[in-house]
């Protein structure tokens, strides 16, 4: 039997080696974890649209074996109950700066102005431009940062170097906290572009419409190095773009019309973009979705606007408060329109908000399966690795989060998240409700102490007759700490104590110190359990939302006008033709265009919008030959002496109150 046993475990070890064989070596001793854990009696939740109550997920090593009801398990498996738990895919986020050095920016010129490129080597003429920059090469785990991640839910994220116009390639990688090459997921996973120009010093681009310029003049370079010109020249960034053409683009773009003009790139040199947005994108669903393009949209929605001054409410436009009450629904607005999306933390200055956020989006109208699909199924196959992630199907990656209930339910807390089969603990499963009233003894006195709060986060506070105090409390699984100030006739300063949880919270005891420094002995008897407060929620301010303005501000419209039939009737016509000013005359326009001027027209048919010109004057509209106005982002690129390539057409701002004002 001995013999039986040694050869099994030999035989394991050399499936082990076979499958993850390192290949940097540790000066260290080995610790081989257990092989196949069978995770028990779970809703497991193999997609958003497979759920299967009481099921087993067993996993070996970084795989998962399988998923469902009636598994054999193995007998060497470590088994987990998990009864009344919940099992989901890990999150995925694909626009995010995990693993990269900090963008440092260098310092200007004593001029302040840099013509040419600081750079060394074989470059770019221009340093904003860097598709050759591959952030597998940067990559390095941050144990500080993957744990922050994975506390919230995720488990793979796609990194980037997020720094210029062209960015190059990133890298999907796993949150895990071992060797940087056990990480990766997909090392060319996509490339990057934005129209942020970043930290380079030199002049040019000075504004968008260079931005825009430039970046579509790198496109054409690398269509013109492809064709020959590689033959005269070894450009490494043109090299790049040609050598990962097939790639995924991903577009920093901005708000809902710099992702127009980043799709309009696309169209024109034939990319597949899906473009990160800052979440503006229900303010033009329908150009959008016109794109075919998938979206990135972060969750930092606005906070409330302070207008408790009378000066600062002043100073609150329209456009700010429709976007506060409007930017929680964008999720469901793609959604309603079959746009793809996926979420990501960029932007959100308190991670720890992100699952909040996305009830927020729930709230609004999303479905959950959906919201579930964009936090895993979509990213993954976005990128291109739902092999891999995304679902909880057999001979995927192991990464997966256990929750105590739910996942966007009132009170779920991820328990555990497990990266590439590894476990991590992030809070206990047997999670012990110590909160309730108790009969606290300490040497003989009699107080009363009452917990209450978040289960994971309770508060306490001590009472007598005459006094009640709050008390600092700290749990550790099956461990309490208690501190107040006593204020009685027998204790009066501070009291601390520590002790052990016994049967499910039902009792507590241990040692403390008294305020005069003698050690004592206490114990607590709860008398009654916490009952939680039927709250009723306002679902009224959760679910309801406003219109959508076009545009999203002040003298905007609740929908956007169609062009009508118009028949304008004895008007005094100034034609600029001609027939110069001619009275009582006719106009007919149709779909915005005039399509006949004269005397005594006949009424046309159908639908029309009849005005009477008596008395009025129709002319030609006012033209002004130089107009400064409806340009984003700056109207003139200083950043060259000649700029004739920049197009004015391409930064066009059809949200400018300047235009209501002309009009």
């Amino acid at each position: 039997m001995l013999k039986r046993i040694v050869s099994f475990l030999f035989l394991g070890g050399l499936s082990f080696q076979a499958m993850a064989q390192p290949t940097f070596p540790k000066d260290e001793p080995k610790y081989n974890k257990p092989g196949i854990y069978a995770l028990t009696n779970a809703t497991v939740h193999i997609s958003a649209a497979k759920v299967i109550e009481g099921a087993t997920l067993l996993i070996e090593k970084e795989k998962i074996l399988d998923a469902g009801k009636g598994i054999t398990i193995p007998k060497n498996a470590v088994v987990i109950d998990l009864k009344g738990k919940h099992i989901y895919p890990s999150f995925i986020d694909l626009y995010s700066t995990y693993g990269m050095p900090e963008i440092k920016r260098e310092p200007a010129s004593e001029d302040g102005r840099q013509y040419e490129t600081n750079k060394k080597g074989a470059t770019h003429w221009n340093e904003t431009i860097h598709p050759e920059t591959n952030a597998i090469e940067l990559f390095k785990n941050d144990a500080n940062a993957a744990k922050e991640l994975r506390n919230i839910g995720f488990g793979t994220v796609h990194s980037l170097y997020a720094d210029g116009l062209m960015r190059g390639t990133g890298v999907l990688v796993t949150l895990n906290d071992e060797k940087e090459n056990l990480s990766v997921v997909k090392q060319k996973a996509s490339n990057n572009v934005s129209f942020r120009k970043g930290t380079s010093r030199q002049s040019y681009p000075s504004s968008l419409t260079g931005s825009i310029a430039l970046i579509r003049q790198t496109y054409y370079d690398k269509a013109w190095y492809e064709s020959g010109g590689n033959k005269k020249e070894f450009n490494p960034s043109l090299q790049a773009l040609v050598e990962n053409a097939a790639l995924i683009t991903i577009f920093e773009a901005g708000d809902k019309l710099s992702v127009l003009r980043a799709a309009k790139i696309a169209a024109e040199f034939n990319l597949k973009c899906i473009y990160k947005t800052n979440g503006t994108d229900y303010q033009r669903i329908n150009e959008i979705k016109a794109t075919g393009g998938a979206l990135i949209i972060p969750v930092n929605f606005p906070e409330p606007l302070d207008v408790e001054d009378y000066y600062d409410a002043q100073n609150v436009t329209l456009a700010e408060l429709k976007h506060w009450e409007l930017a929680p629904g964008n999720a469901t607005t793609l959604f309603k329109a079959g746009i793809p999306f996926t979420f990501t933390l960029e932007g959100l200055r308190d991670k720890n908000h992100f699952i909040a956020n996305i009830k927020k989006t729930i709230a609004s109208g999303l479905p959950e399966t959906e919201a579930l699909k964009a936090l895993t199924e979509t990213p993954a196959r976005l990128m291109g690795v739902s092999e891999w992630v995304g679902t909880l199907e057999k001979s995927k990656l192991a990464n997966f989060i256990v929750t105590n209930e739910p996942l966007f339910g009132d009170k779920c807390v991820i328990q555990e998240n497990w990266v590439k089969g590894k476990r991590f603990e992030i809070k206990p499963i047997e999670q012990v409700d110590i909160r309730g009233e108790y009969n606290l003894n300490i040497n003989q006195v009699m107080y009363t102490l009452s917990v209450k709060g978040d289960i994971n986060n309770p508060t306490a506070e001590v009472k007598t007759d005459t006094i009640k105090a709050p008390a600092t409390i700290k749990k550790d699984i099956n461990t309490i700490g208690l501190g107040f100030i006593a204020k009685d006739k027998v204790n009066n300063g501070p009291v601390r104590l520590s002790g052990t949880i016994n049967f499910d919270s039902g009792s507590w005891d241990g040692n403390g110190q008294l305020p005069d420094g003698s050690l004592i002995t206490w114990t607590a008897i709860r008398k009654d359990r916490f009952k939680e407060e039927n709250k009723k929620k306002n679902t009224v301010a959760d679910t309801v939302s406003g219109k959508t303005y076009f545009p999203n501000m002040a003298y905007g419209w609740d929908s956007i006008p169609t062009a009508e039939m118009v028949f304008i009737k004895n008007a005094t016509v100034w034609t600029n033709e001609p027939e110069g000013i001619v009275k009582n005359a006719d106009v007919i326009l149709k779909d915005g265009k005039i399509v006949q001027v004269g005397k005594s027209l006949p009424k046309p048919f159908g639908k029309i919008v009849e005005i009477d010109g008596t008395g009025k004057h129709v002319t030609s509209g006012i033209i002004d030959e130089h107009s400064h106005i409806a340009i984003s982002q700056g109207v003139n690129e200083g950043g060259q002496s000649v700029s004739a390539e920049v197009r004015m057409g391409d930064v066009v701002n059809s949200d400018d109150i300047n235009i209501y004002r002309q009009l």
